[in-house]
């Protein structure tokens, strides 16, 4: 993936066990990824700018966008777990 920032949406998310969800979004353009592969969200709080690493579990991808699948062990007290947990369907987000 390359080091540009890249929009997408939100698409799905689902709680899979108490503290696991899996989270989707879908890029408004081709993203080229390969297994193992990490994404990193920029995400923006009442403390400021913040960044965190997720890896992706799985993709489809087709000539103008892709969609990103992840599965996020969510930590108690984690301030990008908070930001996950507040993020609904539709909203948008900023990938690298």
């Amino acid at each position: 993936m390359s080091q540009e920032e890249i929009k997408a949406k939100v698409i799905n998310r689902q709680m899979l066990t108490e503290n696991v969800i899996e989270f989707s979004i879908e890029t408004y353009q081709e993203v080229k990824v390969i297994p193992g592969q990490r994404a990193l969200f920029l995400f923006e709080d009442d403390q400021g700018s913040f960044q965190r690493t997720y890896s992706i579990v799985d993709q489809d991808t087709d000539n103008e966008r892709t969609m990103l699948i992840f599965a996020i062990k969510l930590s108690e007290h984690g301030r990008g777990s908070s930001m996950i947990r507040k993020t609904q369907i539709g909203s948008e987000a900023l990938i690298k």
